[in-house]
């Protein structure tokens, strides 16, 4: 892109702002899962880090070491 397109964009607030609009309802439609522990905490969140779901194995619960499963939710 060079000055002269930045320019022209300019002249558009409209067009750009269209633009902003579509790139976040595309970016919200994005989901990425992972997981920690050999899968024993799973979680989803879309493109803008809303989180969708959250599961947690009944083996990964201790507790006696809620720091281990505090982390394995980072980690996920």
């Amino acid at each position: 892109m060079n000055i002269n397109d930045i320019f022209e964009m300019l002249k558009n607030p409209q067009a750009i702002q269209a633009q902003a609009e579509e790139l976040k309802r595309r970016t919200a439609s994005i989901e990425a899962t992972g997981s920690s522990g050999g899968g024993l905490v799973r979680m989803t969140l879309t493109g803008t880090l809303d989180m969708k779901s959250c599961s947690i194995a009944p083996e990964a619960v201790d507790p006696s070491d809620i720091g281990l499963l505090e982390d394995l939710v980072r980690a996920a």
